[in-house]
C-alpha cells in the first residue's frame, strides 16, 4: 500500500503548512522553512517493503529541521540524492550531498536538512533495531556524505533509486526479500566507510547553532533583535556568533530578516485582505520601517505585500474565474 500526498492538493497559501504535516507524518516530527518565495511545492509517495519504508520525494528549496525524538524504534534512514544537491547537519558535522551521492540519518537525534535548489531524493527507513548496528557506529556514520564517484554509491545508488521508483509494484512476500537485501547494503555501506574516519565532530557548534535558531525565532517581534543582542544573550562575542553560521550558509541578519519576511508572508496570505494593515503587520514582526519592509518583501517574493496578500490568500486561491 502506498500513500501520496502532495502540496498540488491543497490551495497554494496552505503549501507549506500542508508539507510540514506530510514530512512529519512520513518521515519525523520536523518544522519546515521555504528557502524560495512561496507558494511551496512539494510530493512525497512513501512505500513498504516488509519492514523498510520508502519515500521518494520531490520538492522546492527548504530547510527541514528536527528536534531530538529518542526512541528505541527510532529509523536510521539512508538517503540518496537523486537531483539537486543537498546539506545535512547531525552530530556536529555537515555533510554536502551532490546528485547520485547518499548519507545517513538518525531519526531519533537532531538534524537539519536543507537545500536551495529543487531536490528529489529517495529515502530508505530502517528500524535501528533491525539493523543490528551498535549506537556508537550510528553515530560515527550519520553525516558522512558518500560521494556519488565512490565504489558504493556507483554500486548501490542506482539499484535503491530503481527499487525506490518501483517498490509499489512489489508483493508483499518479494518486499519482504528486498527489505533483508537493503540491510545488507547499509552493512556494506557501514563496512565500507568505516576505512575512512568522517571529519571531526563539533557538536557544541552545531547545538549552539540550533538554539540560536530557536532564539531568533522565538524573539522576531523584538525590534532590537541584532548580532549584537543575540551574542549577549548566549555570552559568546559577535565575532564568534558570526564563526558559527559561517557553515550555515546564511549571516544572521539574514536569518533574521529572512525568518520575519515569512512571518508577516503567512499572515498575509492568512489574515486576507480585510486582516490587518501592511504597516500593521509588519510593525509585529519587527520591522521599524514600512518602506523598508516593502523593498525587502518585493526583493523576496515579487510582489508587494499588498499584491501578496490580494493574490495568495486561500479565498483568492480558490475563487471562480
Amino acid at each position: 500500500m502506498s500513500l501520496v500526498l502532495s502540496t498540488a492538493s491543497v490551495p497554494p497559501a496552505h503549501g507549506l503548512p500542508f508539507w510540514n504535516q506530510a514530512l512529519s507524518r512520513t518521515w519525523a516530527p520536523v518544522t519546515v522553512t521555504a528557502q524560495a518565495e512561496v507558494p511551496f511545492a512539494g510530493s512525497v509517495r512513501s512505500y513498504r517493503l516488509g519492514g523498510v519504508r520508502v519515500l521518494a520525494l520531490e520538492a522546492d528549496a527548504q530547510e527541514v529541521t528536527a528536534a531530538a525524538a529518542p526512541s528505541p524504534d527510532g529509523c536510521i534512514t539512508v538517503v540518496i540524492a537523486a537531483e539537486g544537491t543537498m546539506s545535512l547537519a547531525q552530530e556536529g558535522r555537515r555533510a554536502v550531498v551532490r546528485p547520485g551521492g547518499m548519507v545517513l540519518v538518525d531519526t531519533s537525534r537532531p538534524f537539519r536538512l536543507a537545500h536551495d535548489e529543487a531536490l528529489r531524493l529517495y529515502a530508505f527507513h530502517l528500524p535501528r533495531r533491525a539493523t543490528g548496528l551498535p549506537e556508537a557506529t550510528i553515530a560515527r556514520m550519520v553525516a558522512v556524505a558518500v560521494e556519488p564517484d565512490s565504489t558504493v554509491a556507483c554500486v548501490f545508488g542506482p539499484f535503491l533509486a530503481s527499487l525506490a521508483r518501483s517498490a509499489s509494484s512489489f508483493t508483499p512476500e518479494v518486499g519482504e526479500r528486498l527489505a533483508d537485501s537493503i540491510h545488507g547494503l547499509l552493512a556494506a555501506l557501514v563496512a565500507d566507510q568505516g576505512h575512512s574516519p568522517p571529519p571531526e565532530p563539533d557538536a557544541a557548534r552545531a547545538q549552539l547553532a540550533l538554539r540560536i535558531r530557536d532564539f531568533v525565532n522565538s524573539r522576531l517581534a523584538d525590534r532590537d533583535l541584532s548580532p549584537e543582542l543575540i551574542a549577549r544573550a548566549h555570552r559568546i562575542s559577535v565575532r564568534h556568533l558570526h564563526k558559527v553560521f559561517e557553515g550555515e550558509g546564511i549571516t544572521v541578519r539574514r536569518l533574521v530578516q529572512r525568518r520575519r519576511l515569512e512571518e508577516c508572508a503567512r499572515e498575509l496570505a492568512m489574515r486576507g485582505p480585510s486582516g490587518p494593515t501592511v504597516a500593521s503587520v509588519a510593525q509585529r514582526w519587527g520591522f521599524v520601517s514600512t518602506a523598508h519592509f516593502s523593498r525587502a518583501f518585493r526583493s523576496a517574493y515579487g510582489l508587494s505585500p499588498t499584491q501578496w496578500r490580494h493574490t495568495r490568500t486561500p479565498t483568492a486561491a480558490t475563487a471562480s474565474p
